[in-house]
């Protein structure tokens, strides 16, 4: 395969993982999670498929992060700017550092809050391993956002280094 085949797969690949990365967040959070709480009669069961989704999907996401960072570096012998591939490059560890936490740490601990009540639904709001879920999932959810806003930033930076003679 030539160079230009070479590359262009390379960009290819890179897309294609920023895309299934992005699109897969803001499908969840935007179609996803919504249309299944608000349609599913018990929370219980809407959290419970909604959370096997996210595990799925948190597998994509640490695909998507080793091809980000593998077609960022590969991208060094084709491009001017090889400072801004290695700043793409940090840029897909960063998301899978944060995907890591959210992934690893905190799905975990809300699920172990979950299975540690028989009836979680039933507790008072003011109950504490309710507060702490609460607490938990809105951490999530803001990291889940800060690697969209990372993901967009890293589609913008590709775009202008990639595009560069």
């Amino acid at each position: 395969m030539s160079a230009a085949g070479v590359w262009n797969f390379v960009q290819a690949l890179h897309y294609l993982a920023i895309t299934l990365w992005v699109g897969g967040i803001v499908f969840l959070s935007a179609v996803a999670a919504p249309s299944i709480h608000g349609s599913v009669i018990s929370r219980a069961l809407a959290g419970q498929v909604v959370r096997r989704m996210l595990e799925r999907f948190n597998m994509m996401e640490f695909g998507a992060c080793f091809f980000l960072v593998a077609t960022s570096l590969s991208a060094v012998r084709f491009v001017s700017f090889k400072r801004g591939c290695l700043g793409l490059a940090l840029a897909a560890v960063l998301m899978g550092l944060v995907t890591s936490f959210y992934a690893l740490r905190l799905g975990p601990r809300m699920e172990h809050l979950k299975t540690s009540v028989p009836v979680f639904e039933t507790l008072s709001e003011t109950d504490p391993a309710r507060v702490e879920f609460k607490g938990l999932h809105h951490l999530y959810v803001r990291l889940m956002g800060l690697n969209l806003v990372l993901g967009l930033g890293l589609l913008y930076g590709s775009v202008t280094i990639f595009s560069r003679p």
